[in-house]
C-alpha cells in the first residue's frame, strides 16, 4: 500500500537572539484498503473501503461505499429488514414478555433508516436500533439503500448516487422504444332484449404494463382472463373496491359513488385480459371506457454499421441499412417479424479528398490476327479528375505506379488445321489398287471447322500395289489367281514375271506441319518351288514404273516461330516504338487420365511462362483474353480389372430425409469397354483379393414434408380449481441430409396442435408436503463430516397460500433426509511457518508487524501485530496463549483477529513474556521484550542527539475529554560537550521518532452512562434449536467512573443488551423416548406396546417445542408384542375389516362396534 507524496515548507524568522523554525507539512493520506465483504449474502448490499489520514489536515472522505451482489436470494427468503426485527424475538420487553417483531411500514422520510418494529398483533412499536444494517433498502417499494443511517439514492443500474432511471417500458436508461402506448375510448350499447348482458370491448395483450381503465355511468366495468377465466363483475351484483387477482396479476379496482370506476394493473400481464361492460338492464345508457396501457415491442429495427466507402477518394458514399432484431436478445430476425415500417436507408458522403492523378487506359484495339497469335494496342494517359467530375489529361510524370501495358498478345489459340486419318487396306488383293483415308478440318478444341486452307488439303486417296501379280482367267477379263484344279494341296501357280512390291507407309517424320513418310519398294518374282517371293535387281523390273518410296505428310499446324522467340513488334508497325512481351502462354502437357480403364480423358495444361528460361509465373501476368483453349484426348482404353459390383440393393430405409440401403446381391464382374453389354460376370474366385462391399449407400435424398412437433407439457399453473399448462409447438422438417430443421410455420399443415390447455380442473383438497430448508455448512474443514437441514411440514390452503402444520400430517414414507455426509479434501497435519530470528526495533514506529518464532525487542508504547502463518489449518481456529493462559476476548489490549493474527496495543512491561500460537498439533513461540522509549529518547545518543521531554501537565478536564501537554525539545551535543536546541527533524533523522506533545485524558462521559464488559463464551442456555445465549456485564457509571444505580442511567441512552443469541452444539434438538408400556393383550399377536417421546435439547435435556425436532426422524411410539402365547379358540374375532379405524376414532364404546370389532376393541 503506497503512501501519497508530501511537501515540507520551512519558514525561518529571527527574534532577537532566537531562531524560530516553523514547518508546515502537507496532508498525507494512506492508500485505500481492500473492499470489505458484501453486507448481504444474497441480493444487493454495500461494500466499504477505508483509508487513514497519516499527517496534517486531510481533505476528502475517509470512507467510500459501492453496491455489491453475491447472488440472488432463493425464493421465500424473508426481507432483510424483517430478519433484523426478528433477531429481537427472543429478548424480553420492558414488561417482561417476548414478542414477534415485524417492520413498521410507511415511516417518515427522516426515520426510514431506523430499525423501527411493531409487536405482531399489537399497536406497540419500538425503535430497536437507531440504524438498520448497511445495504437495507429505505422502503419496501424502493431500491435506495441505507448507509450509516442515511438513505442514499440508488439508480436503476444499482449504483450509488446514479441518475439512471427506468423508462416507461421498464428498461434502465432506455429510450421508450421497446413498448408502444395504446390509449383511446371504446363505446358500446346494451342488448335491447336481454335484462343482463355483457359486451366485450377489446383484449389487452399479454405482457402489457401500466394499465389504466376508466368508465363512468350506471353500468359496470368488467375484466376477465383469457386463460385463467378469473374475472371481475362477470355477473351481478357488482364487486366493491379493493384488490383482486386475475391469473398472476393484481387489479386495483375502485368504484366511486359518482359512478366512476377505475381499474389499475401494474403488470406485466401473464395472460391476455378481456375488457367488457356488464349491463344490468336493457334500457341502460351507452357506456364509454377510456383505456391507456403500454404494449411491449418484441421486435424492432436497428441500424447496422456503416458500409465501406464506395470510393477511396473523390467523394464516395456509405450506406447503413436497418435490420430486424429481437429487442430482448439482440439476435437478428426475419424482416417479417417487425410490424413497423422499415426506416429508409441512411447515406452519407465519405473520402471527399481530391484523388491524385492516375493512369487511364483506352479500350483495346482489334487483334491483328484472328488466330495463332496477334497483337492489339491501346492508348494509356495520365489523367486527373476535376471538381466538375471531368477527367483532364496531365503530364505523365504526375502519375505514380507502373504504367499499364499499351500492347499485348491476342488470339493465341492455333488456327484451324487439316487432320488426316489412317489409310485403309488396299482395294485389291493383287496388282494395283487404291487406299482411302479421312481428312477433316479441326480447330484448337478438336472440333470441326471451315477455316482451313483448301489449297493445302491433303489427298484423300492413293495408289497401292499388291506384291502378287494378277492373271486373267479363261472366261473373264478380270485379274484372278490361278489355282490348279487337279491337286488343291499343291502351291498356287504365280506369274514368273518380275514386278515391284511396296510395303505400308511408315510414320510421318514430324509432329506438326509438313514432313515425309517412306516405305520399302522392291523388285520381286514368285518362285513356285518354295511358293515365296524372291528379291531381284531393279533392272529386272524395268518394264513397270517404280512406285514412290517417299511421300509428303501433314500434321497439326505449328505455331509461328516468332510468337515464342521474338515478340518484338517492328518499329514501323506501331507509332509508339518497340514493345517486348515478357510473358506468354505455353502448352505444358496433359492432366492425369480421368479413368484407369475403358477409356478416360486427358486435358491439355496451359501455363503462363516468362519468355526467358520458360519459367512458370502467375497466370495474372499473361493476357487472359489470349489464353489458348483447352483440348482433350482419350487415354487408358484397356479393359478394367475384375471387381465386386452391386447390381441390386434392398429397399431404402426412408423415403425422404436421407436413408440408407444395403446390397441385395454382390457379383464379381469385369467391364471390357464402355457402353451397354460390355460387362461380363466372372467366378467369385476372380475377385477374392478384393474386400466384398457390405456397407449401406445413401438413398431417399429428398426433403420430407414439414410437420408439427410438440414439446412436453409444463407444470400446471394451479394444483386444483383449474389451471393452465403450456408447451412448445414448432414446425420442423427433415432435410435430405437427415438433419431436423425448424422451418417457417406456413410450410406445416394448416391446423396446428394447441400450445395451451386447461388442467387440474377438479376442486382443491388440502394437501400436505415436506419442505426442506438449506443445508448447513459441513461440520469439519477437512475429511468426512456431516451436514444438517431443518425439514417442515406445510399445508397448501385453497387460496394458494401455505401454512406450517404438525409434521405427523405429512406422509412419513416421503420425508426427505435431514442429514448427509460431506466429503472434503483429506486432512493433513497442520504446519506453522515460523521465522526463527531476533528483532531489535530501531527508531520510533507506532506499529510493528512481526512473525511467530521471533524474539523481539521493541519500544514501550508500540502496537505489535504477530502473524501466525499456517498450512493445512483453518486460520480462524488458531489459538494464542500467553504462558499457560489462553488469550480471550476479555483481554484489554491483546486480541486474536479473525485471520489468526495476535495484536497487542500499546505494549508495556506487563506485556513481556512468551506467547504461543497453536494450530491443532503444531505449536510455535513468540518472545516479547519491552524497552522504555523515554529512556531511549532522553538518554545519550550515538549521534549526540536526544529529546528533552518534560512532565505531563494536569488534565484540563475531569470528564468528557481533556488534554495534557508537555515540552518536547530536540537537543544536540557537540564534540566539546556543549548542548543546544535543534530542529525536531534532526532527532527524527536519527531514528528517534517524534514524541507526542499532547494527549487526551479523562475521555469518559460527565453524565451517568452505560459501560459494557466483554461477551462471555456461548452457554447452553437454549432458547431455540441450535441457539444458546451469551451474557456480559452492563453497569451504570458516573463522571468519575464510580458505580451508580441503574436508575441514574435510564435517561441517558437505551441500556445495552446484557445477553444475545449464539450458536451452540449442545442446543441441538433430539428425540428422547420413555420405556415401553405393558402389552395391551395377554395372548395372540395383536397386542400393542406404547411409549412417549419428547423433543429435548441434547446438552441439558430440557424439553422444547416439538417443531424443533421436525427435521429429525420421529421414533416409533407403538410396537407389536410378538412373544405372547396363542389365544384359546373361543377368543372373539373381528367381523368387519375397518376395526382399526373404529379404535382410532374412539368408537369402541358403541355396542354395535364393540360386537363387530370384538377382538380389536378388547
Amino acid at each position: 500500500m503506497g503512501l501519497q507524496m508530501f511537501v515540507q515548507v520551512r519558514l525561518v524568522v529571527w527574534f532577537g537572539g532566537f531562531l524560530l523554525v516553523a514547518s508546515a507539512v502537507s496532508p498525507l493520506w494512506s492508500g485505500w484498503e481492500e473492499w470489505t465483504n458484501c453486507s448481504r449474502q444474497c441480493d444487493w448490499g454495500v461494500s466499504l473501503q477505508k483509508r487513514r489520514c497519516l499527517r496534517g489536515a486531510c481533505q476528502g472522505p475517509e470512507k467510500r461505499y459501492r453496491t455489491c451482489k453475491i447472488t440472488d436470494c432463493p425464493p421465500g427468503t424473508p426481507d432483510f429488514r424483517v430478519l433484523q426485527c426478528a433477531l429481537s424475538n427472543n429478548e424480553s420487553h420492558t414488561d417482561g414478555k417476548m414478542y414477534d417483531w415485524i417492520p413498521v411500514e410507511d415511516l417518515p422520510l427522516d426515520q426510514r433508516c431506523t430499525l423501527t418494529c411493531r409487536a405482531r398483533g399489537t399497536d406497540m412499536t419500538k425503535v430497536l436500533s437507531p440504524k438498520v444494517l448497511d445495504g437495507t433498502t429505505c422502503a419496501a417499494d424502493s431500491i435506495d439503500m441505507c448507509i450509516l443511517g442515511r438513505c442514499e439514492p440508488v439508480g436503476c443500474d444499482h449504483q450509488l448516487n446514479s441518475t439512471a432511471m427506468l423508462d416507461r417500458c421498464g428498461v434502465c436508461n432506455g429510450d421508450n422504444s421497446t413498448c408502444r402506448l395504446m390509449k383511446g375510448n371504446r363505446h358500446t350499447l346494451p342488448s335491447p332484449t336481454d335484462a343482463i348482458s355483457i359486451k366485450e370491448l377489446f383484449t389487452i395483450p399479454e405482457g402489457s404494463t401500466s394499465i389504466r381503465l376508466t368508465s363512468k355511468g350506471s353500468n359496470y366495468l368488467g375484466l376477465r382472463g383469457q386463460w385463467s377465466r378469473a374475472s371481475l363483475n362477470q355477473k351481478p351484483p357488482p364487486i366493491g373496491s379493493g384488490e383482486y387477482r386475475i391469473g398472476d396479476s393484481i387489479v386495483q379496482y375502485t368504484s366511486l359513488q359518482s359512478g366512476r370506476e377505475h381499474a389499475d394493473i401494474d403488470g406485466p400481464l401473464t395472460e391476455p385480459v378481456i375488457v367488457f361492460v356488464l349491463f344490468n338492464q336493457p334500457s341502460a345508457e351507452p357506456e364509454t371506457v377510456h383505456y391507456r396501457y403500454l404494449v411491449p415491442i418484441k421486435y424492432g429495427w436497428r441500424s447496422s454499421r456503416w458500409s465501406d466507402c464506395s470510393a477511396t477518394c473523390g467523394s464516395g458514399e456509405q450506406q447503413r441499412v436497418y435490420v430486424c432484431i429481437n429487442l430482448s436478445t439482440g439476435q437478428r430476425e426475419p424482416d417479417s417479424s417487425c410490424d413497423q415500417a422499415r426506416p429508409q436507408v441512411e447515406r452519407r458522403p465519405c473520402n471527399r479528398q481530391i484523388c491524385p492523378p492516375k493512369w487511364q487506359p483506352d479500350p483495346w484495339q482489334p487483334c491483328s490476327r484472328s488466330c495463332s497469335g496477334g497483337i492489339q494496342t491501346r492508348n494509356v494517359y495520365c489523367v486527373e479528375r476535376a471538381p466538375n467530375n471531368m477527367l483532364m489529361r496531365v503530364d505523365k510524370d504526375m502519375c505514380s505506379g507502373a504504367k499499364p501495358h499499351s500492347q499485348q498478345n491476342c488470339n493465341l489459340e492455333p488456327c484451324p488445321h487439316w487432320m488426316t486419318g489412317n489409310w485403309s487396306e488396299c482395294s485389291v488383293t493383287c496388282g494395283q489398287g487404291s487406299k482411302q483415308r479421312g481428312v477433316s478440318c479441326l480447330d484448337s478444341r478438336h472440333q470441326a471447322s471451315s477455316g482451313c486452307d483448301h489449297q493445302k488439303q491433303p489427298s484423300l486417296t492413293k495408289t497401292c500395289i499388291v506384291g502378287v501379280p494378277c492373271v486373267r482367267g479363261p472366261e473373264t477379263s478380270s485379274p484372278q489367281i490361278i489355282i490348279p484344279h487337279e491337286n488343291l494341296n499343291q502351291p498356287f501357280e504365280r506369274s514368273s514375271i518380275p514386278s515391284y512390291h511396296a510395303s505400308d507407309w511408315g510414320p510421318c517424320s514430324v509432329t506438326c506441319g509438313w514432313g515425309t513418310m517412306s516405305r520399302s519398294v522392291r523388285c520381286k518374282v514368285y518362285l513356285p518351288s518354295n511358293q515365296m517371293l524372291h528379291d531381284l535387281p531393279e533392272a529386272e523390273c524395268t518394264h513397270d514404273p517404280k512406285p514412290d518410296a517417299v511421300a509428303e505428310c501433314e500434321r497439326l499446324d505449328c505455331l509461328p516461330e516468332d510468337q515464342f522467340e521474338d515478340n518484338t513488334v517492328p518499329a514501323n508497325g506501331f507509332g509508339g516504338g518497340p514493345l517486348t512481351v515478357q510473358f506468354v502462354w505455353r502448352y505444358m502437357g496433359f492432366t492425369e487420365c480421368s479413368a484407369s480403364c475403358i477409356g478416360g480423358v486427358q486435358e491439355s495444361l496451359i501455363q503462363c511462362v516468362h519468355i526467358d528460361g520458360e519459367t512458370p509465373v502467375s497466370d495474372t501476368l499473361c493476357d487472359i483474353t489470349s489464353r489458348p483453349d483447352i483440348f482433350s484426348k482419350v487415354c487408358n482404353e484397356q479393359p478394367c480389372p475384375p471387381d465386386w459390383e452391386v447390381p441390386l440393393y434392398k429397399e431404402c430405409s426412408a423415403s425422404c430425409g436421407g436413408g440408407s440401403q444395403y446390397p441385395l446381391e454382390v457379383l464379381c464382374m469385369q467391364t471390357l469397354a464402355r457402353g451397354v453389354g460390355n460387362t461380363v460376370v466372372l467366378p467369385d474366385s476372380q475377385c477374392d483379393h478384393i474386400p466384398v462391399p457390405s456397407g449401406p449407400v445413401p438413398c431417399g435424398q429428398v426433403d420430407c414434408p414439414a410437420y408439427w412437433q410438440t414439446g412436453t407439457w409444463s407444470e400446471c399453473s394451479k394444483s386444483c380449481n383449474g389451471g393452465i399448462r403450456s408447451r412448445h409447438v414448432t414446425c420442423k422438417k427433415r432435410l435430405k441430409t437427415g438433419v431436423e430443421s425448424v422451418v417457417d410455420w406456413h410450410q406445416c399443415p394448416l391446423t396446428a396442435p394447441p400450445n395451451t390447455e386447461m388442467c387440474n380442473e377438479g376442486p382443491c383438497e388440502l394437501m400436505h408436503e415436506w419442505r426442506p430448508q438449506e443445508w448447513s455448512e459441513c461440520s469439519v474443514t477437512c475429511g468426512t463430516g456431516i451436514k444438517v437441514r431443518p425439514i417442515t411440514c406445510i399445508r397448501h390452503e385453497p387460496d394458494g397460500t401455505t401454512s406450517l402444520v404438525d409434521f405427523r400430517l405429512c406422509p412419513e414414507a416421503s420425508q426427505p433426509v435431514h442429514t448427509e455426509f460431506c466429503l472434503l479434501s483429506p486432512c493433513t497435519e497442520p504446519e506453522i511457518l515460523a521465522n526463527h530470528t531476533t528483532y531489535h526495533q530501531v527508531g520510533f514506529k507506532s506499529k510493528l508487524r512481526l512473525t511467530v518464532g521471533m524474539t523481539a525487542h521493541v519500544n514501550r508504547g508500540v502496537t505489535v501485530t504477530v502473524k501466525c502463518p499456517v498450512k493445512h489449518f483453518k486460520k480462524s481456529a488458531i489459538i494464542w496463549r500467553r504462558g499457560p493462559r489462553e488469550i480471550t476476548t476479555n483481554d484489554a489490549r491483546a486480541k486474536v483477529l479473525p485471520e489468526g493474527t495476535l495484536r497487542i496495543r500499546w505494549v508495556t512491561e506487563e506485556d513481556q513474556g512468551v506467547y504461543s500460537c497453536i494450530a491443532g498439533t503444531a505449536k510455535e513461540r513468540f518472545t516479547l521484550h519491552i524497552r522504555d522509549m523515554e529512556e531511549l529518547r532522553s538518554g545519550p545518543s550515538l549521534f549526540g542527539v536526544r529529546w528533552i521531554i518534560g512532565n505531563w501537565t494536569a488534565c484540563s478536564a475531569t470528564c468528557g475529554g481533556g488534554q495534557q501537554t508537555r515540552s518536547v525539545v530536540c537537543q544536540r551535543t557537540s564534540i566539546l560537550g556543549r548542548s543546544r536546541p535543534n530542529s525536531g527533524r534532526v532527532c527524527r533523522a536519527q531514528g528517534l521518532g517524534s514524541p507526542e506533545p499532547i494527549r487526551a485524558c479523562n475521555t469518559h462521559g460527565c453524565q451517568p452512562h452505560w459501560v459494557t464488559g466483554a461477551w462471555q463464551e456461548c452457554a447452553p442456555q437454549c432458547t431455540s434449536a441450535f441457539i444458546g445465549s451469551q451474557v456480559r456485564e452492563v453497569s451504570c457509571e458516573g463522571s468519575r467512573q464510580e458505580p451508580l444505580p441503574d436508575s441514574q442511567c435510564d435517561d441517558a441512552t437505551t441500556k445495552p443488551a446484557p445477553h444475545q443469541p449464539c450458536q451452540h452444539i449442545q442446543c441441538s434438538p433430539v428425540w428422547r423416548t420413555s420405556g415401553w408400556s405393558s402389552c395391551s393383550a395377554t395372548c395372540g399377536t395383536q397386542g400393542i406396546q406404547t411409549r412417549t417421546i419428547q423433543c429435548t435439547y441434547a446438552g441439558n435435556g430440557e424439553t422444547t417445542n416439538t417443531m424443533a425436532c421436525a427435521s429429525l426422524k420421529q421414533p416409533a411410539i407403538t410396537q407389536r408384542c410378538n412373544h405372547l402365547p396363542e389365544c384359546l379358540e373361543d377368543t372373539c374375532e373381528d367381523k368387519v375389516n375397518f376395526c382399526s379405524l373404529v379404535k382410532r376414532m374412539h368408537k369402541c364404546h358403541l355396542t354395535a362396534y364393540r360386537l363387530s370389532c370384538c377382538k380389536t376393541c378388547s
